[in-house]
């Protein structure tokens, strides 16, 4: 019963609306993000690329914009790999003590 019921969910239902939340995104999830358009003349069985909209990103992890690949994170976060590098992620055991352990310490 229920294959019957997933087999006419996916042929009548799903893969007519599934272009509303399966668009690929083209780029880094920061505040705005690039969406490409798909066309399907085939009620979504195929699908052909479409332009690409520039589109307010109200959907992410990424509200903040960390993860952008430009301004000041970015450069915050290179100029502590370059000062402390990267045994900050690791135990002061596997790969030492840093000045930030110290500070902790204190």
């Amino acid at each position: 019963l229920f294959r019957d019921w997933e087999s006419f969910w996916t042929r009548h239902c799903y893969r007519r609306i599934s272009d509303c939340w399966n668009r690929p995104v083209t780029s880094v999830p920061g505040p705005r993000i690039d969406v490409k358009d798909r066309i399907s003349h085939d009620h979504g069985k195929t699908f052909e690329d479409g332009e690409i909209f520039n589109c307010l990103n109200l959907g992410s992890y990424n509200y903040l914009g960390f993860s952008d690949h430009t301004g000041p994170c970015v450069k915050a976060v290179q100029k502590s790999l370059r000062e402390y590098g990267v045994s900050t992620t690791s135990t002061r055991t596997e790969l030492g003590t840093t000045s930030l352990h110290r500070q902790a310490e204190l």
